[in-house]
């Protein structure tokens, strides 16, 4: 079975190509045909942010709005931030309780907002 050769993939997950002799799935190919300008990415983040006194993080609990969560409390110093998280019907609690908890030791006020969609 071919494994890419960048990363976690293999045959079960991804197409894989045989590029100078060595395996590569699809998406490492994108990668290296468009690599990430972290710098410039990070210019335009403190670009955007810098005046940024008030705001609502829609919050999951996931790594990714975690990470963002953290961003905007820790390193943007955001003044006024509310993280909210909607509950769709499908969530674990303990999953609510632990975006709860991350909210709570970043200082942030955490809402949660529930709905009844069996109407």
């Amino acid at each position: 079975m071919l494994k890419c050769s960048l990363c976690i993939h293999d045959e079960r997950t991804a197409k894989i190509d045989i590029i100078d002799g060595k395996p590569v799935c699809r998406e490492c190919q994108v990668y290296l045909r468009h690599p990430v300008d972290r710098e410039k990415i990070r210019a335009e983040l403190e670009e955007l942010m810098k005046d940024v006194d008030r705001a609502i993080l829609a919050y999951s609990g996931g790594k990714d709005s975690t990470v963002a969560l953290y961003l905007a409390k820790e390193v943007y110093r955001v003044p006024e931030l509310e993280a909210v998280m909607v509950d769709h019907g499908l969530m674990a609690e303990e999953a609510i309780e632990n975006a709860r908890r991350v909210a709570e030791a970043l200082g942030v006020p955490f809402t949660l907002l529930r709905y009844d969609y069996s109407d």
